[in-house]
């Protein structure tokens, strides 16, 4: 079980898929970003937070497309 700030609790959580991508931009070195798929279950507590999570996204990769969830009703 794991506590995610306050919008829910995730269970049965694992890693799916981990690897890195290389970002390239013409005049620009080339940047290495890390990258792991999860699947798991969860339980939304604070239903408004979670919206403004899914509509903005997460973390400080969001402007390289990542940060990004899909979330299938149960």
């Amino acid at each position: 079980l794991v506590r995610s700030r306050g919008l829910g609790d995730v269970y049965k959580r694992q890693i799916v898929e981990r690897g890195f991508e290389i970002l390239r931009k013409s005049g620009s070195k080339p940047v290495k970003v890390v990258k792991a798929t999860f699947e798991g279950v969860l339980t939304v507590v604070d239903e408004d937070k979670f919206k403004l999570l899914l509509e903005n996204g997460f973390g400080k990769k969001k402007a390289y497309g990542f940060g990004l969830m899909t979330v299938i009703p149960m």
